[in-house]
């Protein structure tokens, strides 16, 4: 089983980036340029294996039991909220872990992919 991270992941890539007030209003790209590649550059892994090499990583990291879709436009925080209010309604906690292409597909690897095209 793939390995995701947990929504409470979510919601901790959040506040250690500077709250909601930090995300309003960008969508899940600009989400990966400002915050995520800048907060993997020094292993350049995706940030489930980037989590997961951190001492606290068992708590985010962990195998996905859900898979999540998304377009790179969508706002994160309405990710992040909507992720929410489903494992609310269903009865899961924030230790559930989903596969989330921006998060568990290294973006580093895709970046240099895209710019390799640009050229």
């Amino acid at each position: 089983m793939p390995l995701g991270l947990t929504l409470g992941f979510f919601k901790h890539f959040v506040e250690i980036h500077g709250g909601r007030k930090a995300f309003q209003g960008l969508t899940t790209g600009a989400v990966c340029t400002k915050f995520l590649l800048p907060y993997t550059a020094s292993t350049k892994l995706s940030l489930v294996e980037h989590v997961g090499r951190q001492p606290d990583g068992h708590l985010y990291a962990k195998p996905a039991t859900w898979f999540v879709s998304h377009a790179w436009s969508y706002l994160y925080l309405d990710v992040v909220d909507a992720l929410d209010d489903f494992f609310q309604e269903n009865g899961l906690d924030d230790s559930v872990a989903v596969w989330f292409c921006t998060f568990c597909n290294n973006q580093h690897e895709i970046e240099d992919a895209i710019h390799s095209f640009e050229h």
